[in-house]
């Protein structure tokens, strides 16, 4: 009896991102879901949501509308930015 074949999972091709202390591209993996990354056009921190294509999705940390990100677009938030998203979520839980 042949063996039946139930799902087929394709890996993500590698994004080429920038760091935002070293400024040097390095090749890497996607980032995870559920990480924070930035996107570079607009400086703005977002929760990576899925991906869609060649796009990285991100939603903004409080709620909202996802939009897509190319993934040359990405870096990794610096330690500020991260602190300063998660505290602007907090305030929000505190109606601040």
């Amino acid at each position: 009896m042949p063996k039946r074949i139930t799902r087929l999972v394709m890996p993500l091709p590698s994004l080429s991102m920038t760091t935002p202390d070293s400024g040097v591209e390095r090749r890497q993996d996607p980032p995870a879901v559920g990480s924070l990354m930035v996107d570079k056009r607009h400086d703005r921190v977002g929760l990576v949501m899925g991906h869609e294509g060649p796009h990285v999705q991100l939603r903004p940390l409080q709620g909202g509308l996802e939009w897509d990100v190319p993934p040359e677009e990405l870096r990794e938030p610096t330690r500020a930015e991260a602190m300063s998203a998660k505290v602007a979520v907090a305030n929000g839980r505190w109606g601040l």
